[in-house]
């Protein structure tokens, strides 16, 4: 009986045995499971990431690289103060500058001209808004005292600026004036283009040139 015993208990032990066993083995194959599909899947990423990037260059403008996306940045032309100077110096070859001024030779002038300015004439006043100084001009400059005479307008200058501007509303029309605060509430001052002191610095007038002496199409 005690042999039967014994023996009965060595068959149970042996059955445990080969149970961890498998185990064992089960467990050992799935880790070597799981590592051969993460490996194919690092795999499978660097292969789409190399043939994202193989897109990209054949069309030239954008390079793909996992999930992140490079442009490529545009050609670059001259910077902007470069394009601006040469802007300027067309301008001031074209630009046809008018001053409208009862005095023989406003000082301003002939600084303008050294800067560079080609097109400046002189008119002491007018009575004809379509004569040809003024068609022809870019820009004008109306002093206030002394000239809007010959059409009677009341308050000079400003009225004959006023009038041009209404008549071409494309050119750039600026009063000036020995008298800064002179008419200053005359509501015609409204729809000009700028006001100068008559005795500003030349780059002023300048300034207002390159702003408002566009070349008309």
């Amino acid at each position: 009986m005690l042999d039967f015993f014994n023996s009965t208990l060595g068959i149970i032990a042996s059955i445990i045995a080969i149970i961890g066993v498998g185990a064992a083995v089960t467990i050992s194959i799935t880790k070597k499971t799981r590592q051969k599909a993460d490996h194919n899947g690092i795999s499978n990423d660097s292969g789409q990431d190399a043939a994202n990037m193989s897109g990209g260059s054949q069309k030239g403008s954008v390079n793909v690289i996992g999930n992140n996306n490079i442009i490529n940045p545009p050609i670059q032309g001259p910077i902007g103060n470069e394009q601006e100077a040469e802007r300027i110096v067309d301008l001031k070859s074209v630009c046809q500058i008018l001053f409208i001024d009862d005095d023989k030779m406003p000082s301003v002038i002939k600084p303008l001209k050294k800067s560079g300015w080609k097109n400046i004439k002189k008119i002491s006043d007018t009575a004809n808004l379509d004569a040809p100084e003024i068609r022809n001009a870019n820009i004008i400059f109306v002093d206030i005292i002394g000239v809007g005479k010959a059409l009677q307008f009341k308050n000079e200058g400003v009225g004959l600026a006023a009038a041009i501007k209404r008549r071409y509303p494309q050119k750039g029309v600026v009063i000036y004036s020995a008298t800064p605060e002179h008419k200053l509430f005359d509501p015609d001052l409204d729809i000009l283009d700028g006001r100068l002191e008559k005795f500003a610095e030349p780059i002023q007038f300048s300034n207002m040139i390159e702003k408002y002496g566009r070349p008309e199409n």
